[in-house]
């Protein structure tokens, strides 16, 4: 079971998916055909299920609370002795469910705080508090790569075994069914784009220059604004923009290191990925394929005086 939320600064808004899962681990339940007298005697095969639901937006007072549906979990039948079969859809009469050994809801969040902010919440009504698992302060990702340096990527996980309903009739604990959950969520977030999807691609091209690279404007000659065009009449209008330019700068010139701004970025040509529907422009001198260093491994590799390969580790 996963949950996936960011938040934004200062709060706990998320900004992207939310949802989460329960994991239980259990194991078949398959008396033995001579079984010894003890009060509980089968043998063990392992396994496990896994559930999830999303909570996307759903936060009311910063909480979101939805219902998570397990329904993994086998159960046996037919037993005991060699007459034991697995019954996947627990419908046989007296069919035995697996018992679960282990039960987990894990669930992650992008948080601004300090200190871990979003261990608490609620299963089955019954308050949890998660641990932190991993390292507390290591930065989250965005969906389109890099991380967020305004949040750090937490991931929460609570035992929730002991919640789980017990049938006394058959003496196990009951993993499938539904489960209402809990988490820290406070409401849909503000998300913006950066520009419509109806936006001329040219324009596009300009916004992303003006608004993250700091650029006065862009450039581009007319054989790049009637590809762009062509682009358009093929009804690839509305696709998103890909920048491909040197990394070392937000211009286009490598040697004018960091963020300057007042600056025009050159376009000098533009690709149309069709099956992937976005456009990439090409801005200045970058090689696209393949992404070599600025030294190649090829200077490092030779034939030494045994006519040895050198150089290639």
């Amino acid at each position: 079971m996963r949950t996936i939320s960011r938040i934004s600064a200062g709060s706990l808004k998320p900004t992207a998916l939310f949802s989460f899962g329960l994991l239980a681990l259990f194991v078949q339940v398959g008396r033995a055909q001579d079984p010894l007298q003890f009060f509980k005697n089968y043998f063990v095969t392992g396994d496990y299920a896994v559930a999830g639901v999303g909570l996307y937006g759903q936060g009311i007072n910063g909480f979101a609370s939805n219902t998570l549906a397990m329904t993994g979990v086998p159960c046996t039948a037919g037993g005991p002795g060699p007459g034991t079969t697995l019954d996947a859809a627990c419908a046989t009469a007296g069919a035995i469910p697996a018992e679960p050994i282990a039960a987990f809801l894990i669930w992650q969040s992008i948080e601004t705080t300090p200190s871990p902010s979003s261990a608490n919440g609620w299963f089955r009504n019954w308050p949890i508090t998660g641990s932190v698992a991993g390292n507390p302060q290591g930065l989250g990702c965005w969906s389109n790569g890099g991380t967020n340096p305004s949040g750090f990527l937490r991931v929460y996980i609570a035992d929730v075994l002991r919640f789980l309903p017990f049938d006394e009739t058959k003496g196990v604990r009951i993993a499938n069914g539904a489960y209402t959950v809990k988490l820290v969520d406070s409401g849909k977030s503000n998300l913006k784009l950066l520009y419509p999807d109806d936006m001329p691609l040219y324009d596009k091209i300009r916004t992303i220059a003006k608004e993250i690279y700091g650029a006065a404007d862009i450039s581009a000659p007319k054989p790049v604004r009637d590809q762009l065009a062509s682009f358009e009449a093929m009804g690839y209008g509305k696709v998103p923009v890909c920048i491909a330019k040197t990394q070392y700068s937000f211009s286009t010139n490598p040697d004018l290191k960091g963020a300057p701004d007042g600056h025009t970025i050159a376009v000098r040509e533009v690709r149309l990925s069709a099956g992937a529907e976005f456009v990439v422009a090409i801005c200045g001198e970058i090689m696209t394929m393949p992404g070599l260093p600025k030294v190649p491994a090829a200077d490092s590799i030779d034939v030494n005086a045994e006519g040895k390969i050198v150089g290639l580790f």
